[in-house]
């Protein structure tokens, strides 16, 4: 799975992050054709959430396993650091090439320039170029079973 989110929506989906967060420890990320969907179930199960993101949230979305969905559980602080400069980001790519990590790409370019251009002397000028930085985070993740919320 490689899927790709730009500016807007990399806000949304660390939002979405943090509010499963504060559910539960880890979170269940099942990866399908149409849709990433993630879960959280809190620890005395009496907490559930799941939120799904269709195909057209994401600006490239690619799914490349053979049958079935892929599913992955990982620590909330883990993917919670990785996300920490995500309001800033320009765009967020996650990428599943083995079930054994999860891998996320922030790239980061900046919108304006750190400085006033008024203020500096000409000489200053040439050594100010708009720098996009890229912030690669690997995950350590768990195969497992999908969660499911048990009504009584």
């Amino acid at each position: 799975m490689d899927a790709t989110l730009g500016r807007e929506n990399v806000k949304l989906f660390h939002k979405a992050i943090q509010a499963l967060g504060k559910i539960a420890d880890e979170i269940s990320i099942d990866c399908r054709q149409d849709r990433l969907i993630l879960r959280a179930l809190n620890t005395g199960q009496s907490a559930f959430a799941r939120m799904a993101f269709l195909v057209p949230f994401f600006s490239e979305y690619t799914y490349t396993a053979a049958s079935g969905s892929i599913r992955l559980r990982l620590q909330f602080r883990s993917l919670l650091a990785a996300l920490r400069t995500a309001s800033t980001a320009s765009s967020l790519r996650l990428l599943v090439e083995n079930e054994e990590s999860l891998i996320c790409v922030l790239r980061i370019s900046p919108g304006k320039p750190l400085v006033s251009l008024r203020r500096l002397p000409i000489r200053h000028l040439h050594s100010l170029r708009r720098v996009e930085v890229e912030k690669i985070y690997t995950l350590s993740v768990q195969e497992c079973e999908p969660l499911q919320a048990v009504y009584r």
